[in-house]
């Protein structure tokens, strides 16, 4: 009878690891932002970011000459969506770290310090950063043209009441998730009607209250 070789089941068990492990950037992520701020494609990255970073790190060790080829490998590899929130930043490497860490094999260390890291999310986010604005609002998806984002955002909407909440690039358009304050039923009719006949807006829809 054939024995498991050791190698292959401390790969297993790292794996394992990894893919659960990837779920506590993204349950914080969602924990911390509520339904109309989230993207669901970082969402996936999120996800997939733990086990791939593992992975990578596993099969290079500590062989130079893999390091070396990765790192030619990833210069010719072109990330042509931008993050725009610094927050979303924060937990793609928050993912990284994970996965760094598990494919040097600190199974204790790593979960210890994510779930860690998880809690001291959650509890700044809530108590110390936490929005006048959080408990009311509307929230809105606007399209404009890429070419027009900095002008739009710096002439047409600093006058406003409104938040943005998120940005991101999406087939030839830049979306705009915000947020505004209306005061009664009146003032978000209002708003709704100022952001759709805008001339550089080419679709606004009202996604929740």
């Amino acid at each position: 009878m054939n024995q498991i070789d050791p190698a292959y089941t401390i790969f297993i068990k790292s794996l394992l690891s990894a893919l659960v492990l990837s779920f506590v950037p993204l349950i914080t992520y969602r924990f911390t932002n509520i339904e109309n701020q989230r993207n669901s494609f970082f969402e996936f990255t999120l996800l997939v970011t733990v086990p791939i970073i593992f992975l990578i790190m596993y099969f290079i060790g500590s062989n130079i000459a893999l390091s070396i080829g990765l790192v030619g490998s990833l210069s010719v590899i072109r990330f042509r969506t931008a993050i725009k929130s610094p927050k979303e930043l924060i937990y793609l490497l928050f993912a990284i770290s994970i996965g760094v860490g598990l494919g040097s094999q600190n199974y204790l260390l790593t979960a210890t310090g994510s779930l860690t890291l998880a809690l001291f999310i959650v509890i700044t986010e809530k108590f110390l950063f936490k929005s006048p604005h959080d408990s009311g609002g509307s929230f809105y998806l606007l399209k404009v043209n890429t070419d027009e984002l900095d002008d739009f955002l710096s002439k047409e909407l600093s006058p406003l009441n409104v938040d943005v909440v998120s940005i991101y690039e999406e087939d030839g358009k830049t979306n705009i998730n915000l947020k505004t304050y209306p005061k009664n039923k009146a003032e978000r009719i209002k708003t709704y009607q100022q952001l759709s006949r805008h001339p550089k807006t080419s679709h606004v829809e009202l996604i929740g209250n």
